[in-house]
């Protein structure tokens, strides 16, 4: 047995569940830390269901050590310090992860900054260099740029491609200055101080000139503005959904087909496990070692034993958070009497 944060009644609480068992091409790590993701809030109110055989315990990435491989055919070892992308199961004691998706720790990162890593840093990276395609000198508008995803995308923009114009979209000063100093963003918009348009703040930040690309994690409330920005065969890349799933009524489709904008739409938690296993290496190769590096960044917003699952939850649910937010304390977890009972009803 192991203890885990188990959801009842749309709460998270302590109890004790079956410590899952390494099977072929799978290995089983002792979990040091695991980040929140808005797919875990979504997940926790039955608006995101796990994919088909995928654990229920809530947790898409995790830090920890290897505490068991199936058999000797594993390139990694008892106690070797790794982080994991996961379809489900991090926030427990133990995760059981796919091998392909298991990735070491560089020395020079620490287990509580690898545990912020998988989701965010491999979601960015898929979004940019294989979905959006985005090439040297273009330029990329990205919504939400304080978040853990916009501040990967920003700088695997720079960086590793070599954008010209990024500019971001944040809710208060502060986030943009992190998006800006941290994330390297060329500029960055608060949109709830705007006195005009949030597509003529965004080019007017690019010096007239317009997005090829588009990240776009809000989707219905920013629709309008996300055509009125885009370029002459654009990309829109959607991923989330935190504006609405609803674009506003009298969309003109012929807008989108004058400019020839490609919307694409793009989640990563529901690819084939040869897919995440491809992209885990490319990840790698390429971006990993600028990580262990220290050319690129790693933000993580604030701590919280897990225990404080909820009150983690409510900071991110709030838009409080710039960059990750971690969840720790796993090797203290004691189960409680209402995680008991939680148990016998499970």
């Amino acid at each position: 047995m192991m203890r885990a944060m188990v959801t009842r009644a749309g709460k998270l609480v302590v109890g004790e569940i079956p410590k899952p068992m390494p099977l072929p091409a799978t290995v089983l790590i002792r979990v040091h830390g695991a980040a929140v993701n808005r797919a875990d809030l979504l997940q926790k109110r039955g608006l995101y269901p796990p994919p088909p055989g995928a654990s229920e315990i809530l947790g898409l990435e995790c830090s920890g050590t290897v505490e068991a491989t199936f058999g000797n055919s594993s390139r990694f070892r008892v106690g070797d310090r790794v982080m994991a992308l996961l379809r489900g199961g991090g926030y427990a004691e133990y995760a059981l992860a796919e091998e392909g998706c298991v990735m070491p720790v560089p020395t020079t990162i620490s287990l509580s900054e690898a545990a912020v890593i998988p989701e965010v840093w491999l979601t960015a990276y898929q979004l940019i260099v294989r979905v959006a395609k985005l090439q040297h000198g273009e330029n990329i508008m990205i919504h939400a740029g304080a978040s853990g995803v916009g501040l990967a995308a920003s700088q695997i923009a720079k960086d590793l491609l070599g954008a010209h114009h990024i500019v971001t979209s944040c809710g208060s000063d502060s986030k943009c200055d992190a998006s800006v100093r941290v994330g390297r963003a060329s500029a960055s918009v608060n949109y709830r101080s705007l006195k005009g348009s949030l597509s003529d703040a965004v080019i007017g930040a690019m010096k007239g000139e317009r997005p090829n690309v588009l990240l776009d994690c809000i989707g219905g409330s920013v629709w309008v503005e996300n055509l009125k920005m885009l370029d002459m065969d654009g990309r829109w890349i959607l991923f989330g959904t935190m504006g609405g799933t609803k674009p506003p009524e009298g969309i003109n489709l012929g807008h989108l087909l004058s400019k020839r904008v490609a919307v694409i739409t793009s989640t990563l938690r529901n690819r084939s496990a040869e897919y995440q296993a491809d992209l885990v290496r490319s990840f790698s190769n390429e971006v990993l070692p600028k990580l262990a590096a220290g050319k690129l960044h790693i933000t993580i917003d604030s701590i919280y034993d897990l225990r404080d699952a909820e009150e983690a939850h409510r900071h991110v649910e709030q838009n409080e958070n710039i960059g990750k937010v971690l969840l720790a304390g796993f090797e203290s977890l004691e189960p409680n009497r209402q995680s008991d009972e939680t148990l016998q009803r499970l």
